[in-house]
């Protein structure tokens, strides 16, 4: 754990040097999530499948996201309630405002799914988004609400949900 705090320590002590990165970080953190999935949304549209094979396949991913998220509720927060940074540490450079647990970063988990499930219908697509998804997870870390380790399990599980979404969705529609 001592890594964790000091990789955090290394990461999160380039926040607070000016407004205008702070800025950045901030977007990265809370906002580049919705413009993922907005992306996602598109690219499944421009998709060549019928209407009826993408509501499917969508049905499907939001059903996979509620069972992961009920998943860190349910499973993770009580076998690892782990404290935000700025609960559990000093002097650290908090941007936004946030409550509940740390481990696992819900918005790593999400970021990570929408890239992997991008990338199982395209490829090149997909590898923007999983660009985007890890600014998503350094904007975390950045703003002070997470420690690396959070993002990294998040990132890790949302991936294999990401692959889940594929191969119900290969399955379902064969």
């Amino acid at each position: 754990m001592q890594l964790d705090i000091s990789i955090f320590r290394a990461i999160n002590g380039l926040a607070g040097q000016s407004a205008l990165s702070d800025s950045v970080f901030i977007f990265l953190s809370n906002y580049l999530i919705y413009i993922m999935a907005l992306a996602a949304a598109v690219l499944l549209i421009l998709w060549k499948r019928s209407w009826r094979e993408k509501l499917k396949i969508v049905a499907i991913a939001l059903i996979t996201s509620a069972v992961a998220y009920l998943v860190v509720i349910f499973v993770f927060h009580p076998l690892w309630p782990r404290l935000r940074p700025f609960d559990g540490l000093l002097n650290v450079n908090q941007l936004v405002a946030e409550s509940g647990l740390s481990f696992p970063s819900k918005h790593a988990l999400l970021a990570f799914l929408l890239a992997t499930f991008v990338f199982g219908f395209s490829k090149k697509s997909g590898w923007w988004l999983f660009a985007a998804a890890f600014l998503v997870c350094l904007g975390r870390v950045l703003v002070g609400v997470h420690y690396p380790l959070d993002v990294f399990v998040g990132a890790i599980f949302g991936a294999v949900m990401g692959w889940v979404v594929i191969q119900l969705s290969e399955r379902y529609l064969k």
